[in-house]
């Protein structure tokens, strides 16, 4: 015989339907006594959820295409930054241009 709780999360398991939670980014809270995949959010006005039916031959098809990949994030954002001050001179210099053929 199974315990009340050990039933509670079978069910609970294999539901049919289950709660996705949208929010901006800037909206994620994270702070260091959080446990790991533990998310808060600073704004719940910003949160919706919504209630979806779990359709498993949609959830196969998406753990198929599933991609998992080790980020540098330090290094995405160093080279982030240097493309934006790229473009920034590259803006500027345009306007210096423009600037001398008027003068």
């Amino acid at each position: 015989p199974r315990s009340w709780t050990t039933t509670q999360r079978m069910l609970r398991c294999k539901s049919f339907d289950m709660d996705v939670v949208y929010t901006p980014y800037p909206n994620l809270k994270k702070t260091g006594d959080m446990v790991a995949g533990q998310v808060g959010f600073h704004k719940s006005k910003k949160v919706v959820k919504v209630n979806v039916e779990k359709n498993n031959e949609v959830w196969k098809k998406l753990e198929k295409t599933r991609d998992e990949r080790d980020i540098d994030l330090k290094e995405e954002r160093e080279r982030r930054d240097k493309e934006e001050r790229d473009e920034l001179k590259k803006h500027q210099k345009v306007l210096r241009d423009m600037e001398k053929v008027k003068i």
